[in-house]
């Protein structure tokens, strides 16, 4: 069956006939539902004008309502609704609990009511049209509007249902059971704000229902106006969950700032409902000027609501565009293959946003604007997140980098990384210096990210923040680039300026013709595999010539079945006349190497290799655009963000292949894991009271405060993002890529048995790798205190240099006087934290105190402290959290446990189980965990260690206990380790004591 559009003339159509047919509706009235692209009859079948006592009835008509002796309702009532004696239109429909018409419903008067407030006993301070009345004392309920048989044979075709057998159409033109038929059937239900709402989209052939206000989906009070411990649904919406179907909001679009908040927090509280009763949640928004959806559909016709139908969002992703869309400040929309000179920026615009594909010229496009502003004697600033991307852009372009800079290029301007964004960096920065400039960063999403979350911030992280709004009110321009920009950096750098700035925003939403192909593997030892086969089929395109490949991998350690030095070694033994080069944070800054330097010249050096591995070193703002490679392949572990994944296969420009291996979710999490900023905030909060109340027992005097919330705001937004990411981690990046123009192909599945033995290959030889850099840094020799300070701080090292350091490292780090293979390898897998807290909660206790207060005077000396630095570096709030869960039971080994004698310690555990997510970051389940699994879950992920089945017993035939105690073979190494800590604090303390004295 065809759907009929509505269009610009669809009110023309009916105005002579279809208005004089049904004369129970006047003629105003009807017009005004036609206006809002109501079907005729639906408007004949739910829509009557009423006069006089019609209007009141309608409207008061609950047993709640207060009355008079005599059974009349009080004055003060019949005064408040006097005017709808005056009449107007009346529309009800059918309640979906009985099937039957509902009394409730909607009345629109002629002559509205409008509401006086006021403040105390003054004048009037505002007015408020009321144009819509429902049932007085009565609850809410939904507008079912009933339907003429047509309608439901839109909707049945739509959806491919058929319709029911001797459908009954009673004399009015209703075909009656079709709610019904949707409660039983799993089509989608949109819900919309107004009865016309819901008349114009049941018109378009969608199942469509409305609730009189946007919060009148759910209640969270009893009739007696008692709060609920959880908000409920309201019972008409709760029927319809029956089938775990989909539902969509579309509500208005507003433009009022507090209105379109309303709107938000609305749905997703209905929305978060409807989800706990397991059915779907998406979301239907558009940029157009019109507000409700009839309007849109009235203007645009249902060729545009079938494509805002097809592009509806889900809930989270819905959320997470209230703060990430650009919509609201886009002012040019572009579809260009490269940013060209035709791209002018308005003499007016101060923050300068481009968001444009990768590979669309936007480093060009800034070149251009530098060599502009240096033409004009205008100082120029860039600002990036990495020491090598600082270099490499200083080059493209044509200005030089922080450390290298002349007295000439002082005057210029040049190219530095955020960290050095402060005075005490080597040389120093001072903003007072920049004034006039323009201000240029790109990656600027990456950036803002590693500003206020990188560990190399982390010491110069306020000074580096109150640098950054410092220069940035100082500049006359300031331009930000990037592939995924989002509103989250814009509305930071706005927030950043004490003068209100309007953005000019641009947008390129090219794609190209032809999308390039990216094949997916479901295993890393899949793509391996194919990784292989290229190697030795070599591409038949170039007549089996080898196959030059360039692979990004997340990570560099040697111990990383993956990470580029374990896949070079592999490739290498596997085909040793292939000239390899390995490009991570060692290999570029270590002399000698063949990588070291490479990073301003990749162009040329790339060409003279058949293989090129690289970590995320070589993830973003660097191009190449050399023609050399013939596959891109991508290992990645769930490390790094989704975008910067999606960046690191953009760095080839060429259209070749691309073939990747994603695990569906990554382990990252950021503060307590949760993808809702409000989440983060709250938790990071309330951690940095908790240790700020603790520590301040300690020490009555300390006085801390919070950077500004402007930061901390920022940070909680991209977290949020980035912990969506990691919990959706496949999905996630595959859509990405998808919008970018690739065409996913999904790569055939190994046979079990070669996938098990790629496996066991890769595991020997990660194995062997491994044990022989380890054995390198044991017999590396140790370094003087001096020789140490000096290496450490060198930005270029040897191989050897590299070794001795990391050897005295561990040293002073453990106290060990033997370093073996075994500690380097727990050390590389994070044991020193669980170590450090361990001790900190046991052994050395007492001087926990003292080492958190050594921590903040250095992190914060002015009292001023940025908060997730500031939780991340105490451990007040987690060593009282361990003794609540009670850990030390058992770290005892002569303490035995079982499931029954750990149900009491559960309960508690249970009670504060929130808490314990937030400081400890572990996660409780109540319906699926046991005493021992949340024990030992707990000493796995604080400590690194579990305790053992020791024993069994069986009481009957049936049933049996397990007899838990800690057995750790490691005990001896971690009893010196905390031995050497624990003189090392109590000389610290004496010494301390020692200089308080003397001062």
């Amino acid at each position: 069956m065809t759907i009929q559009s509505c269009s610009p003339d669809f009110t023309t159509n009916f105005a002579n006939s279809a208005i004089a047919s049904y004369s129970q509706v006047k003629p105003e009235h009807f017009q005004e539902w036609l206006d809002s692209a109501v079907n005729p009859e639906i408007i004949s079948l739910n829509v009557e004008s009423l006069q006089g006592t019609e209007t009141f009835n309608r409207i008061l008509y609950s047993d709640d309502i207060p009355r008079r002796n005599d059974g009349r309702i009080t004055d003060g009532i019949l005064h408040r609704y006097s005017h709808l004696e005056g009449g107007g239109w009346f529309c009800s429909g059918i309640d979906p609990l009985t099937g039957q018409p509902s009394d409730w419903g909607c009345l629109k008067p002629d002559q509205p009511y409008i509401q006086i407030e006021r403040k105390g006993f003054g004048e009037a301070t505002k007015e408020k049209i009321i144009k819509y009345e429902h049932p007085f004392k009565t609850p809410t309920e939904l507008f079912c509007l009933r339907i003429p048989l047509t309608i439901w044979q839109l909707i049945g075709d739509r959806h491919h249902i058929p319709l029911p057998e001797n459908i009954i159409v009673d004399s009015t033109g209703e075909a009656l059971g079709f709610w019904q038929w949707v409660i039983e059937q799993p089509i989608p239900i949109l819900i919309t704000e107004g009865a016309k709402k819901a008349g114009a989209l049941l018109s378009q052939g969608h199942a469509a229902i409305a609730v009189p206000g946007i919060y009148n989906g759910y209640r969270a009070k009893d009739k007696d106006g008692i709060p609920l411990l959880q908000p409920q649904l309201i019972p008409q919406l709760t029927i319809f969950c029956e089938q775990k179907r989909e539902f969509i909001f579309c509500f208005d679009q507003d433009k009022k700032t507090q209105a379109a908040k309303n709107t938000q927090t609305a749905i997703a509280k209905t929305g978060k409902l409807l989800k706990a009763q397991d059915c779907t949640v998406t979301v239907i928004t558009w940029d157009f000027s019109h507000k409700g959806i009839d309007d849109l559909i009235l203007e645009k016709g249902q060729d545009c609501f079938d494509y805002l139908w097809a592009k509806r969002q889900t809930l989270r992703e819905y959320e997470r565009s209230l703060y990430t869309s650009l919509n609201p400040y886009i002012s040019l929309r572009l579809k260009q293959r490269f940013i060209g000179e035709d791209l002018k920026v308005p003499e007016s615009a101060r923050i300068i946003a481009l968001k444009s594909p990768k590979g669309t010229g936007k480093s060009e496009w800034l070149a251009d604007r530098i060599i502009e502003a240096v033409a004009q004697d205008i100082p120029v600033l860039v600002i990036v997140h990495r020491e090598l991307l600082a270099k490499e852009l200083a080059q493209r372009f044509g200005i030089e980098y922080r450390t290298e800079v002349t007295p000439s290029g002082q005057l210029i301007g040049y190219t530095l990384c955020i960290d050095s964004l402060h005075g005490k960096a080597n040389p120093p920065f001072h903003p007072d210096s920049w004034k006039n400039c323009w201000a240029f960063i790109d990656e600027c999403e990456q950036v803002f990210w590693h500003l206020l979350n990188s560990a190399t911030c982390q010491y110069s992280r306020p000074a580096i923040l109150d640098t950054l709004v410092q220069l940035l009110n100082q500049a006359d321009r300031i331009f930000l680039s990037d592939a995924d920009l989002t509103r989250i950096a814009v509305n930071y750098v706005m927030g950043c300026l004490e003068e209100p700035s309007t953005p000019w925003v641009v947008v390129n939403e090219y794609r190209p013709p032809n999308p390039r192909r990216l094949f997916h593997y479901a295993s890393p030892e899949a793509l391996y595999a194919d990784l292989l086969n290229c190697l030795k089929r070599g591409e038949p395109q170039s007549g089996g010539k080898a196959s030059r490949l360039m692979i990004h991998t997340g990570a560099q350690k040697h111990g990383s079945k993956w990470g580029t030095s374990n896949l070079a070694q592999l490739l290498q033994a596997q085909f040793p006349d292939l000239k390899i080069l390995v490009i991570d944070q060692e290999t570029v800054g270590t002399s000698g190497h063949p990588a070291w330097g490479c990073m301003g010249k990749l162009n040329q050096v790339l060409p003279l290799y058949d293989v090129v591995i690289a970590s995320p070193t070589l993830e973003t703002g660097v191009s190449i655009d050399v023609q050399h490679f013939d596959r891109v392949f991508g290992f990645f572990s769930g490390v790094q963000t989704v975008e910067a994944v999606c960046q690191a296969l953009a760095r080839v420009r060429d259209d070749i292949p691309r073939h990747v291996y994603i695990p569906e979710r990554s382990s990252q999490r950021i503060g307590n894991g949760s993808h809702h900023p409000h989440s983060l905030l709250k938790s990071q909060d309330r951690l940095f009271k908790v240790n700020v109340g603790l520590l301040s027992q300690a020490n009555p005097l300390l006085a801390l405060e919070g950077h500004s919330p402007q930061h901390l705001q920022t940070w909680a937004m991209l977290a949020a993002n980035h912990n969506y990411g990691f919990k959706h981690y496949r999905e996630e990046i595959l859509k990405q890529l998808e919008g970018e123009g690739y065409e996913l192909i999904s790569s055939d599945s190994l046979d079990a048995s070669e996938e098990q033995a790629i496996k066991d290959m890769i595991k020997a030889s990660t194995k062997a790798n491994y044990e022989q850099h380890c054995q390198t840094i044991v017999d590396a020799p140790v370094l003087s205190p001096v020789e140490y300070e000096r290496i450490k701080n060198a930005k270029t090292k040897t191989e050897a240099e590299r070794l001795s350091e990391r050897k005295t490292d561990l040293i002073m780090r453990y106290g060990l006087e033997k370093i073996t293979p075994e500690l380097i390898g727990a050390d590389e897998q994070g044991i020193y934290p669980k170590l450090r807290l361990q001790y900190y909660a046991t052994v050395g206790n007492e001087f926990a105190n003292d080492r958190d207060l050594a921590k903040i005077q250095k992190l914060a000396p002015d009292g001023k402290v940025f908060l997730p630095d500031f939780n991340r570096v105490t451990l007040a709030a987690q060593i009282k959290a361990l003794k609540i869960l009670g850990i030390e039971r058992f770290l005892d080994p002569n303490q035995f446990h079982t499931r029954e004698s750990l149900e009491e310690w559960f309960s508690q555990v249970l009670a504060c189980r929130e808490d314990i997510r937030n400081i400890l970051g572990i996660s409780i389940h109540p319906e699926r965990d046991t005493p021992i699994s949340v024990a030992q879950r707990s000493l796995k992920q604080l400590f690194n260690t579990q305790m053992t089945c020791v024993q069994q017993k069986r009481l009957d035939k049936h049933k049996r206990i397990r007899i838990y105690a800690m057995t750790d073979p490691n005990a001896h190494d971690r009893l010196q380790i905390f031995e050497h800590w624990l003189e090392r604090d109590q000389q610290n303390r004496a010494l301390n004591e020692v200089m308080e004295m003397a001062a």
